[in-house]
């Protein structure tokens, strides 16, 4: 298995096991620094790589350029593309960072993008803040919109979801069509606002009118999410009547009332806002995810996340949970990487994206065999074999 594959591999494993994939990047560095030290071109394009994006080791674009260099001289093409990426990104950073200090509009934004992408420095999530939200202030309509992303996905959190609301309605007054279909995400996951599916649709509509794709498929999931949520409500309605014809015929029994059983534990995992220490879980009923039942089973979806360690790269998390017995399930959740919606690929600022080696689109599915171990806990053994808690705020 070659590097690409490896760190893709190891970049798509989840909060679940956040220790694991530290571990892994740190074996695979001290593995790999040792064949770099014995003059392997591939390890040291490899080593560099990891300096520069900060895998196993602190980022350090300095040490990651003398590892490219190393392997530059004997002819390696990735690491001579590199070095020349990163050469021509930090005359691009140097040149854009004193245009923005002279105030120019246009280069605060770029400079902002730059650091959110890390394109020509280290991803810096509150320099991208303070230079996207000085041209946004100034009626950018694409920092408005990059800015009410950051604060919806990458500094995510119950403060900043009312920032990302305002940005977004923002860009979306100018016409923005990405602020409309945000809006629209913020209204079907009820993010920071009531969720509201007919409002949801409104603003996913005209931003497919304003020849954005993706909300052609927005609207189609929307409607999926109708329907379960109508189906759950039905049964629910129809467990509760039940319960309570159920509950009159043993009030005039004569023998003793039979015993109520447990709560079911789809209900369980239903009803609570499930936590992996303080962090929602994104693919268990929680702030960053609706599911709804069907068919014996949850089916949940999480709004958009990004990584921890790499801000840039975005994704969903869809999972089916099924209950294994009256206090065990099993979960199996597949991540959807996206395309980096922020921006436009016929763009100028296109080239600010970042070659991440993450292939967009579905990756490989992952199983837990979960049980509850406490009334509010829910202890999990992960396909890689360890274990991990999450609790019930």
């Amino acid at each position: 298995m070659d590097f690409r594959h490896l760190y893709i591999i190891l970049v798509l494993i989840t909060g679940s096991a956040p220790v694991t994939a530290v571990e892994l990047w740190t074996e695979i560095y001290n593995e790999r620094l040792a064949e770099a030290q014995q003059g392997s071109a591939d390890a040291q394009f490899e080593i560099g790589a990891m300096f520069e994006n900060g895998r196993g080791v602190t980022a350090d674009r300095t040490k990651a350029s003398q590892w490219y260099r190393k392997a530059a001289a004997q002819n390696h093409d990735r690491a001579v593309h590199a070095l020349a990426r990163m050469k021509d990104n930090q005359r691009r950073l140097e040149t854009t960072q004193a245009q923005a200090d002279s105030g120019d509009v246009e280069a605060q934004y770029k400079l902002g993008a730059m650091y959110l992408t890390g394109t020509g420095t280290a991803t810096d999530l509150k320099l991208a803040e303070q230079w996207l939200g000085r041209a946004a202030k100034k009626g950018h309509t694409k920092a408005q919109f990059k800015l009410g992303h950051l604060y919806y996905v990458e500094l995510a959190d119950e403060d900043n979801l009312q920032d990302a609301f305002d940005w977004f309605s923002k860009a979306a007054a100018s016409a923005y069509s990405p602020a409309m279909y945000y809006l629209g995400d913020m209204y079907a996951t009820g993010s920071g606002v009531e969720k509201n599916y007919a409002t949801a649709r409104s603003w996913y509509e005209k931003a497919r009118d304003s020849g954005f794709s993706l909300a052609t498929q927005a609207l189609k999931d929307i409607d999926d999410r109708r329907a379960q949520a109508a189906a759950h409500r039905a049964a629910a309605e129809a467990r509760a009547a039940e319960a309570e014809n159920t509950s009159l015929q043993a009030s005039t029994a004569t023998s003793d009332p039979t015993p109520t059983p447990a709560q079911d534990i789809l209900e369980r995992l239903l009803l609570g806002q499930w936590q992996d220490g303080k962090r929602p879980v994104q693919f268990l009923p929680s702030k960053l995810s609706e599911c709804t039942t069907n068919e014996g089973s949850l089916t949940c979806y999480s709004r958009e996340l990004a990584r921890k360690d790499l801000p840039q790269v975005h994704y969903k998390v869809k999972s089916i949970i099924r209950a294994a017995s009256n206090d065990s399930v099993k979960i199996v959740y597949r991540e959807l990487v996206l395309k980096d919606l922020t921006v436009d690929a016929n763009a100028e600022d296109a080239e600010l994206l970042l070659d991440t080696g993450i292939p967009p689109g579905w990756q490989e599915p992952h199983n837990l065999n979960c049980k509850f171990t406490a009334s509010q806990q829910l202890t999990c053994t992960t396909d890689d074999g360890s274990v991990a808690k999450f609790t019930d705020a």
